[in-house]
């Protein structure tokens, strides 16, 4: 293989450069999406959770009503 020329390097350069900044770019947007997507996880888990604690606390109320402490 014969040895590059300084121009040929110099264009090496460029797309290596380039092609780093687009990785980068890439590494930001799943960054970004991971977190938008944990929100929206956490959301419904929220979500859930009141659900079930609406659900549950008539049930309650009646368990302590017929209960005599």
């Amino acid at each position: 293989m014969a040895r590059k020329t300084d121009e040929e390097l110099k264009q090496e350069i460029v797309t290596l450069q380039k092609n780093q900044q687009e990785a980068v770019q890439v590494a930001n947007n799943c960054r970004d999406q991971i977190m938008r997507i944990e929100a929206v996880l956490a959301d419904r888990a929220e979500a859930e959770k009141e659900s079930q604690f609406e659900t549950c606390t008539p049930q309650l109320e009646k368990t302590l009503e017929s209960t005599s402490i």
